[in-house]
């Protein structure tokens, strides 16, 4: 009985590993599916090689090779048997492989069976996977003077780094749809828009596209009214609009809004006889100016007539955009103590991290102006920086949707860097006494 019972055990355990040499001993090779067959990419930028791998008897290796790429990879399962393996590999294409290439990754797999089956992934080095730029706009929101034969003026400046392919404009309200063919990598655009004599809001939408398919999209209100309480108003010494965007922060100098259709600053004139205008836009002059009425004694809207501050010194000024008053006062602002102040940040040339003991990141005074303090800073995109004094007694934050040149404040509970966004050598400038500052390329 003993060895019947010997022999059935004997029996059952080699049709368990007949069974298992069986499943081995298949002609049938994995099964590769690729999640894409052709890829655009960019030299230097990592990507993705997917692929769903299933095979019956088990996956033994899989494989991922290009000589170009510098990929010779082997992903092994030891003696665990893997019947389906979802393969995610990310790599970086060398950024010395020319653009416009034309590469194979080949991804093979083979089975217990000896079984192998390979599938490949072309890959062109002349994608584009970067959405297109505009590099201006219109504003989000525009504020117009109701009148007859009234209009708005888009004005658009667009980049990509491949090729540019269409803006389109939408407004319901107004029966625009509107799509403009573009190429190359950079275009601009002006679109005028006829508006009724009435006091209504419409919402213009706009979408660029480039060749690759990828799109950036934008609003901007039109609020048509009979007199405008603008969000905005800024004191501007030049007067085109290229000017306006010279310096890193604007030119204009922002006013605080007091009021319904009230605006105020203290201001330093630098040189007697300056001359000045107001806008609600820090990037153009159109279709919104404030200047001096033709008697010379109240603000006028669309007049180009400069106000002039006949002395260097702070001024405190006020104007009222329904009402049409101008204020102008000289302001003494006393004898104020200036303590030493530095700015301080992350990546800035030659300044250290957040380093309050380096005597050269302190901001020299003016000769003329002790408050007007100034200093000069090697920057990159993303560096950015608060002021403070030593021992962080006392810091200043920039203030948020303060538009051109920069507003600052003295900390209290919220925490705002300065983020210029820009490269190279600046002249930075901060007023104590008016909180404004400027940065000014070298």
């Amino acid at each position: 009985m003993k060895n019947k019972i010997f022999y059935i055990v004997c029996l059952m355990a080699a049709a368990l590993v007949g069974c298992k040499d069986d499943d081995y001993n298949d002609n049938n090779a994995p099964a590769i599916k690729l999640s894409q067959t052709e890829i655009h990419w960019v030299p230097g930028r990592e990507m993705n090689i997917e692929a769903k791998i299933t095979d019956e008897t088990g996956i033994r290796n899989v494989y991922v090779r290009n000589a170009d790429f510098g990929l010779d990879e082997t992903i092994g399962f030891g003696d665990g048997v893997i019947k389906d393996f979802a393969l995610t590999y990310p790599f970086t294409i060398p950024e010395d492989l020319p653009v416009d290439g034309s590469y194979v990754v080949e991804v093979s797999a083979v089975d217990f069976s000896g079984n192998m089956s390979t599938a490949n992934v072309n890959v062109y080095t002349d994608g584009d996977i970067d959405p297109p730029v505009f590099e201006t706009c219109p504003p989000m929101v525009v504020d117009l003077i109701a009148a007859q034969g009234m209009s708005y003026t888009m004005k658009f400046e667009m980049s990509d780094n491949r090729a540019l392919a269409s803006l389109a404009i939408v407004c319901d309200d107004l029966g625009i749809d509107e799509t403009v063919e573009l190429d190359g990598t950079f275009a601009s655009f002006s679109y005028e828009i006829p508006l009724p004599d009435e006091e209504k809001n419409y919402t213009v939408a706009y979408t660029l596209a480039d060749e690759a398919g990828f799109t950036v999209e934008g609003t901007t209100e039109i609020r048509v009214s009979k007199s405008p309480d603008f969000d905005n108003m800024f004191l501007t010494d030049v007067f085109t609009d290229a000017e306006l965007r010279k310096d890193a922060f604007g030119v204009p100098a922002v006013m605080d809004k007091k009021a319904p259709y009230e605006f105020e600053m203290i201001w330093y004139n630098r040189v007697a006889g300056a001359e000045y205008l107001f806008i609600p836009d820090d990037t153009t002059f159109d279709p919104h100016v404030y200047g001096l009425s033709e008697d010379g004694t109240a603000l006028a809207y669309g007049s180009t007539r400069n106000i002039v501050l006949e002395k260097q010194g702070y001024y405190h000024i006020a104007i009222n955009t329904m009402e049409g008053t101008l204020s102008v006062e000289e302001y003494d602002p006393g004898n104020v103590d200036v303590p030493e102040i530095y700015i301080v940040g992350e990546n800035l040339e030659g300044f250290g991290s957040w380093d309050l003991s380096n005597p050269d990141a302190i901001l020299q005074p003016d000769p003329q102006n002790k408050y007007l303090l100034s200093i000069t800073v090697g920057l990159v995109t993303d560096s950015n920086f608060k002021l403070a004094t030593a021992g962080w007694g006392k810091e200043w934050v920039a203030i948020p949707d303060k538009g051109a040149t920069l507003k600052w404040s003295v900390k209290t509970d919220t925490d705002s860097n300065c983020w210029p966004g820009v490269s190279g050598r600046y002249r930075f400038e901060f007023d104590y006494i008016t909180g404004l500052s400027s940065l000014i390329p070298e």
